[in-house]
């Protein structure tokens, strides 16, 4: 994805985690970089939607939630994630469990 769509890196790249990560091999941010560079995801917007998702603002080792998420979204149908996506009520709220964010991809 991030070949494609050198935006969206830049838009995570901005993440504290991801700041304050810096260059550690075996940090957070390389397995979440290599999840969300599994998606099929159709345009520069779609791709700035995943990583602006309000629940990757801060993420930690051991947020087995994310981790699952992440897996899921990089298996899911192209066409499901952009229907999530669109869904302002689920991916803009900031108390939305990532659970539902997940049953529903």
């Amino acid at each position: 994805m991030w070949h494609r769509y050198p935006w969206a890196y830049c838009e995570l790249v901005k993440r504290p985690w991801v700041v304050q990560g810096g260059d550690d091999p075996h940090g957070i941010e390389v397995v979440v970089f290599h999840r969300l560079a599994q998606l099929e995801v159709p345009d520069d917007a779609t791709a700035i939607k995943v990583v602006s998702l309000p629940f990757l603002e801060t993420i930690e080792w051991g947020d087995e939630d994310t981790m699952e998420f992440l897996a899921g979204i990089s298996q899911s149908d192209p066409e499901g994630l952009i229907q999530l996506l669109s869904n302002e009520s689920l991916t803009g709220a900031d108390d939305t469990p990532l659970q539902i964010l997940y049953l529903a991809t």
